[in-house]
């Protein structure tokens, strides 16, 4: 799906951060048909996600109005905010909340944000893991006015969606489920047309399955890393849930 725009306080962006682009480009290039040029990923001559130099992770970018004002809520509410990045696609702040979970605000300027999402090869969602749900709900809630809403997933894994003008812009789930050792981070999650597949093709690829594809309420899922170690997930959704987004 393409997009021409986004606004204020909806994830927009999201950024590879990697020692070596010019081989991550060659991994996803490969996975998912992405091209790099000019620090960003390309598909179809559209703009997927952003890439620069740096520790391996993904990092996602919410958007705003105004990147000062907005960095100015993020350390209001507890959190940290870094110096303002400009480029010709627009101006970037990196932040974290007060658990230390980073992301990043994004004013656009040539670019809006991604303008191509929720097809396969395309990220299609981000997730707070966290070990403090109720932390995170008032400081993204007071920076952002996101509003909660509860999800039953079963299993007794509690997992909640933010929601922006009403509609779903992420989610937050306890990091237990992963792991006691798991500090609070964003995930990135890629929609693909077969989880199993994809998953194979990036073991191929130099990348390693940090969970195997397993079925989840809403398809299938897998988390990666890529050969950097930046972790990502993969999901296969249901036809009902995909049919929907189209």
């Amino acid at each position: 799906m393409r997009v021409r725009g986004y606004a204020p306080c909806v994830p927009c962006w999201t950024q590879l951060c990697c020692p070596d682009p010019a081989g991550a480009a060659d991994f996803y290039g490969r996975l998912f048909g992405w091209s790099l040029r000019d620090d960003t990923f390309w598909r179809d001559g559209l703009a997927v996600a952003g890439v620069a130099a740096g520790p391996p992770r993904w990092l996602p970018y919410v958007s705003s109005e105004d990147v000062a004002v907005t960095a100015a809520a993020v350390t209001a509410a507890g959190g940290t905010a870094g110096g303002q990045e400009v480029d010709p696609r627009g101006r970037g702040v990196v932040c974290a909340d007060p658990a230390g979970a980073a992301f990043g605000v994004w004013q656009h300027g040539s670019i809006p944000g991604a303008q191509l999402v929720n097809e396969p090869g395309t990220v299609l969602w981000i997730d707070l893991v966290t070990s403090d749900l109720a932390a995170a709900d008032d400081f993204y809630g007071g920076v952002f006015r996101w509003q909660r809403r509860e999800v039953d997933y079963g299993d007794g894994i509690e997992y909640y969606e933010w929601m922006s003008a009403r509609r779903p812009v992420a989610g937050a789930r306890l990091s237990v489920v992963m792991g006691p050792a798991v500090p609070s981070h964003w995930s990135t999650t890629m929609l693909v047309a077969d989880c199993a597949d994809a998953a194979r093709r990036a073991e191929t690829l130099g990348g390693s399955a940090l969970l195997a594809p397993t079925p989840a309420p809403v398809g299938t899922y897998a988390l990666l890393a890529d050969p950097s170690g930046a972790t990502f997930g993969l999901l296969e959704l249901t036809p009902e849930i995909l049919a929907g987004i189209a």
